[in-house]
């Protein structure tokens, strides 16, 4: 998960940025392990890139009631249409 939320965070901030908030995300799972006494929930890649996806259409439909229009966007392996 850490490796994923990584290379999600790369891709838009600089190298150090990424770094640092990512040890910040770490650090949070750690405070909340030793808070409540619980041990660490693991996520696979997938779920993790499941649950992402699912939190940004979740913003984009919100960001489309306030005036936006949304328009679906072609998966790869789709033909594309010529005019």
């Amino acid at each position: 998960m850490f490796g994923s939320l990584y290379r999600r965070l790369k891709s838009r901030l600089d190298k150090a940025q990424a770094t640092v908030a990512t040890a910040h995300a770490i650090a949070r799972v750690v405070y909340r392990m030793l808070k409540y006494k619980v041990e660490y929930e693991a996520i696979n890649v997938k779920e993790y890139e499941a649950k992402y996806k699912e939190q940004q259409i979740k913003y984009m439909k919100k960001k489309a009631q306030a005036g936006f229009q949304l328009i679906p966007a072609l998966s790869e392996g789709q033909p594309t249409k010529k005019a």
